[in-house]
């Protein structure tokens, strides 16, 4: 197939659409394209090896979706884009200045989330604040990890920061109380 990107609110609200199959020449998903797709349970976005951006609210409440691995090729990442899942895992290959809130505000950071893998880059302040559930943090090449990175990720018990690591900021994992 030819299809280089999907447009805004492409498949928003189709409550019965399950899967996704879709092929590597994906550049972008735009603004509400999944948004509300009840039923889809993943998205294998590793595939998608030319996937540049996913637009705001992309994904919102997709809540059947648990586990995300996002492409090596990501450069942005709109806010909200997976609020309103219940991911118990995620993978991201790079973090950094263009992958903005991907749950939104902390009151949407997904209660099912246990596992954060990030293979490289800078955790911006605030990132991951209040993701009660998280029990395990995989840090590879992270650089910097800001402000109140993972402030108030109170289960979290098991966090690997790399050799190379240069900041951790202020109250990056204050009241983390199973640490």
């Amino acid at each position: 197939s030819s299809i280089q990107s999907i447009g805004n609110y492409a498949f928003y609200n189709c409550i019965n659409l399950e899967d996704i199959t879709l092929n590597n020449n994906i550049t972008s998903i735009g603004h509400y394209a999944f948004y509300k797709c009840l039923n889809i349970t993943s998205v294998d976005f590793v595939i998608f090896n030319n996937l540049t951006y996913i637009g705001t609210y992309a994904f919102n409440g997709c809540n059947n979706i648990e586990v995300i691995s996002l492409p090596e090729s990501l450069e942005s990442i709109g806010s909200y884009a997976f609020s309103k899942c219940k991911i118990s895992e995620i993978t991201m290959p790079i973090l950094g200045q263009g992958i903005v809130q991907l749950f939104g505000t902390y009151d949407n950071m997904p209660t099912n989330l246990t596992t954060i893998n990030i293979l490289s880059g800078d955790v911006p302040k605030g990132y991951f604040s209040s993701c009660k559930n998280v029990t395990t943090i995989n840090l590879n090449k992270v650089t910097n990890i800001g402000e109140q990175a993972f402030i108030f990720c109170s289960s979290l018990v098991n966090i690997s920061i790399p050799e190379g690591t240069e900041t951790i900021g202020n109250s990056a994992f204050e009241r983390c109380s199973s640490l």
